[in-house]
Parts: C-alpha cells; sequence; structure tokens
C-alpha cells in the first residue's frame, strides 16, 4: 500500500506542475503579448525557419506535457478501479467475485493553442492611362475610384471592421519613375503564381488616354492579399473568361496566350475599351521569408489550463 501511495502522489505531483507551468504560460503570453479583441496574441513575426522552428520546440513539450498528462491518469485510474489485496479479502468473504486486470464498475463500487501563419501582405495594383505621366490629375487629391463590389476584406470574424485603404495604390503615379518596367509577357510571369506575386504593379495601356477616361489617368485599382489563392491571378485573364471565374489562369493560359495582352477594368464607363497592355511598372521584390508569425489563441489556453 506503501507503494501505491508513493506512486499516486507522484502522479499527482507530476500533473500539478504541468497545470502550473500551463497556467503560467498563459499568464505571461497575455502580459507578454497582448492579445486582439478577438483572443488572438503574436508571439513573434519574422523570419519563417525561425518560426517553423520555435513551433516545433513548443508543439514537442506540449506533446511531452500531454502524454504525462495521459499516462499519470491512465496509471491512477488503474490503480483506483483495481482492488487492493484487503478489498479481494472482503470480497471474497461476503462470496462476491472481483475481475483482477480488468476496469470494472463492479470493482469501482467497491473502491468508492499556439499555431503559425504566413501573413497577408497588402499589394497595391493600378491600371493606367498611357499618358498617365503626363496628365495634371492627381490621384490621391481626385480619389477616382469609387469602392467596387469585388474588393475582398479579411474575415470580420476574426479582424472586425476593416476599411480599404487606397492611399498605396494613389501613390504609385507619384512613384513611378522609381519603379521597374516590365513588357507584357514578363508581367504575366511574375504574377501568374500568387505565392510569389510580392511587388506592387502599375498596369499601362497603350489603348486609352485620360480623355477618354473623363480626365482621369487611374482607370482601376485595387489590393491585392486577401483574395482567394486560386482567384487571386484572375485578373490577368478575366477578359479571355467566358463565363463568371470559370477561366484557369495559370501558366499553360499564359504560355498559349496569343497576340496582345488584355485586361478587365472594374466598373469601367459604357464605351470605355478593354485595357490593351503597352508595360506594367512593378515595386521591388517583397520577401515572404520573413512574413511569418508565431500566434496563440487566449481561449485555447484557458481550455487547456481548465
Amino acid at each position: 500500500m506503501a507503494k501505491r501511495g508513493n506512486m499516486l502522489r507522484l502522479q499527482l505531483a507530476s500533473t500539478l506542475f504541468i497545470v502550473a507551468v500551463s497556467l503560467a504560460m498563459t499568464i505571461w503570453s497575455i502580459t507578454a503579448s497582448s492579445p486582439n479583441s478577438h483572443g488572438v496574441g503574436t508571439f513573434f513575426s519574422g523570419n519563417c525557419t525561425r518560426v517553423s522552428r520555435l513551433n516545433s520546440g513548443i508543439h514537442t513539450v506540449m506533446n511531452i506535457f500531454s502524454g504525462i498528462l495521459l499516462s499519470s491518469g491512465s496509471y491512477c485510474m488503474q490503480l483506483l478501479i483495481s482492488p487492493s489485496r484487503d478489498e479481494i479479502d472482503r470480497a471474497h468473504s461476503k462470496g462476491i467475485s472481483l475481475r483482477i486486470g480488468v476496469p470494472n464498475i463492479r470493482n469501482l463500487r467497491w473502491n468508492s493553442s499556439i499555431f503559425t501563419s504566413l501573413p497577408v501582405a497588402s499589394i497595391p495594383r493600378a491600371i493606367a492611362t498611357s499618358d498617365f505621366q503626363t496628365a495634371a490629375d492627381n490621384w490621391t487629391l481626385s480619389n477616382p475610384l469609387p469602392p467596387r463590389w469585388w474588393w475582398v476584406f479579411p474575415p470580420p470574424d476574426r479582424w472586425g471592421d476593416v476599411t480599404y485603404d487606397l492611399s498605396p495604390v494613389y501613390t504609385m503615379k507619384d512613384k513611378a519613375a522609381s519603379l521597374i518596367r516590365l513588357e507584357p509577357r514578363e508581367c504575366i510571369a511574375e504574377y501568374i503564381d500568387p505565392l510569389k506575386s510580392t511587388r506592387s504593379v502599375m498596369v499601362v495601356a497603350w489603348n486609352i488616354t485620360s480623355v477618354q477616361n473623363n480626365g482621369s489617368s487611374l482607370l482601376d485599382g485595387w489590393e491585392g492579399g486577401w483574395d482567394y489563392w486560386e482567384t487571386a491571378q484572375y485578373w490577368l485573364c478575366s477578359t479571355y473568361d467566358l463565363g463568371y471565374y470559370t477561366k484557369l489562369c495559370d501558366r499553360a493560359w499564359a504560355d498559349g496566350l496569343i497576340g496582345d495582352w488584355v485586361v478587365g477594368v472594374g466598373g469601367k464607363p459604357v464605351g470605355l475599351p478593354n485595357v490593351q497592355v503597352d508595360n506594367c511598372l512593378v515595386g521591388e521584390e517583397g520577401d515572404n521569408e520573413d512574413r511569418c508569425g508565431l500566434h496563440y489563441s487566449v481561449y485555447i489556453l484557458a481550455i487547456v489550463c481548465i
């Protein structure tokens, strides 16, 4: 019996230790990395390799703790359900049999949240007229883009109310001189893979001037990043789609493109043609390797502690 009691105390001590560590981890997480209104906090944002290693290390420790809790619970359950020598003798003296080595209700009567992410980078994209560099309009002051029905916003249940900030799009006109010129085919190749298209881009038309667009040299603009992956590059080939989001804009389509590249303009005025692309002006390439994050959920940590 002394050995049995000592083992029970050992299992209880290990369990209490894990509970204490979990509670301390929860308190430290909340104080060191305050969660947002949805209960999600960020431990670290940066290099994806480091995030992956931290995530693996934390989950290794969590799995070890889980294994200890599981083994402790199983051991205690077996001790509490399996009868002792005295209990067997008392049961036999009354003509009652007990099952040894098998958890049994008759015996019992006698024994009376951490995750990683790839943060979304907001990538400005614009479609400009052929004369945008000489046109006198100021995109920021004129705010020429009305709200578009197809603009994609982050999920409100996770991020709350989010406004569509077009200032990165509007400032592209002033930054045009520092952007890198790509020919149409080079531009398609740059953006055909949504996981690798990290540059801002201005598509320049050769068949439309600001005069045709009511004095504005900005035909269209939006911020990429929250798009669904399978449709993130749809703007490249939307004018070639005979249906509605039925065209797959992939490398096979890009390789088979014949003639000029044509892109559409969202909400364009009646009579305004689609854009025949002259060139693209792109910004510096971003690095997704430094855009990962290690996060926690307050609610899941609380459940673990309870």
